[in-house]
Order: structure tokens, then sequence, then C-alpha cells
């Protein structure tokens, strides 16, 4: 949980970007990925991408879908938006 009870709690760029536990765990998850995929190490590169997704809050009308999507996870860089190569991480 990395000390997150729930993806409702007020999660924003910032504070994920700040988070060293969170920002290593998916890096390491990420380097594995990458070879799995036989994209070689890829240590020091934005490639591949990395997103997390959740469902809106219950009460929510404003979206269907919430995401955080790390241009590279090794330097704690979240994207501000939806960059069109997030189709490599929601793909």
């Amino acid at each position: 949980h990395f000390g997150y009870s729930s993806v409702h709690d007020g999660i924003s760029l910032a504070s994920l970007g700040k988070d060293a536990k969170l920002n290593d765990s998916l890096n390491r998850y990420r380097l594995q990925a990458a070879l799995a995929m036989g994209m070689g190490d890829c240590a020091g590169k934005d490639s591949p991408k990395v997103a997390l997704v959740a469902p809106p809050a219950s009460n929510s009308d404003e979206a269907d879908l919430l995401c955080w999507y790390w241009v590279n996870p090794e330097r704690s860089e979240l994207h501000p938006t939806i960059a069109m190569t997030a189709a490599q991480a929601l793909g």
C-alpha cells in the first residue's frame, strides 16, 4: 500500500513524485518488464512507461478512470497529463 489506504486519499502528482519507496518499486518492476519484453536493460531510459490506474470515486461524475503516468520512476518524474506515449503503459 506504500502508506496509502486508498487511491482516493488526496493523492497528487507532487506526493507521488516525492514517494521514493513507491518510485523505487515501480522502477524495479519497469526494469524487469523491459527485460521480459526483450527491450534489454532500460536503466536510465524513459521506456517502458509505467502507469497506475484505478476506478474513480463512487460519487464521481467527472471521471471514468483515475490514472497516474510516469515519464520515468527512476527519476521520480510523473507526467502532468496523459501523454500520447501513455499507450505504452495502458495498451
